[in-house]
């Protein structure tokens, strides 16, 4: 999101203070969006917190795909900022839903999976974007929240314990 912001802010003649103001504008708004968000979750279940932060997600990346003036760029930074909700509240998500004696492992493969996760998208964004151009591959990329929504949803609860 980081990488297809500038290449579409760059490709609009915006200034790279611009784009870097963009871009801290987003990392602001997420801290406060992961610490507020992580307490909602516990108030108000993990799963439909995730859910929401997914559906923003995506409609930050259609919202980037089709950005053509600065205000639209603030409207990307502010939804995009829900991409720090996966990684704060996701592994009290895993603790809620697999065994005590898996936690441990569960964490660390979900901590792993993310960057692994992070990893192979840029470096498949990185080919998208060199064939297919920006654009493209932007808004192609916004299915993956819907998806990553889908996995969630197929997620049962464990033995004993209600999954919010």
């Amino acid at each position: 999101m980081n990488l297809g912001r500038s290449l579409v802010m760059d490709q609009h003649g915006f200034s790279k203070l611009t784009i870097n103001l963009t871009q801290s504008m987003s990392g602001a708004v997420g801290l406060v969006v992961a610490f507020a968000l992580g307490w909602l979750s516990d108030k108000v279940g993990r799963r439909w917190v995730l859910v929401v932060s997914y559906l923003l997600i995506g409609a930050g990346l259609l919202v980037l795909g089709l950005s053509q003036q600065l205000w639209h760029f603030y409207i990307f930074a502010a939804l995009i900022a829900f991409i720090t909700v996966p990684g704060a509240i996701g592994p009290a998500y895993v603790m809620d839903v697999v065994a005590r004696e898996d936690a441990a492992r569960g964490v660390s493969f979900f901590q792993a999976i993310f960057w692994v996760g992070n990893i192979g998208g840029l470096v498949a964004l990185g080919i998208a974007f060199q064939r297919l151009g920006t654009v493209t591959p932007i808004l192609f990329s916004a299915l993956f929240p819907v998806a990553g929504i889908a996995f969630l949803l197929l997620i049962r609860k464990r033995q004993g314990r209600e999954v919010d």
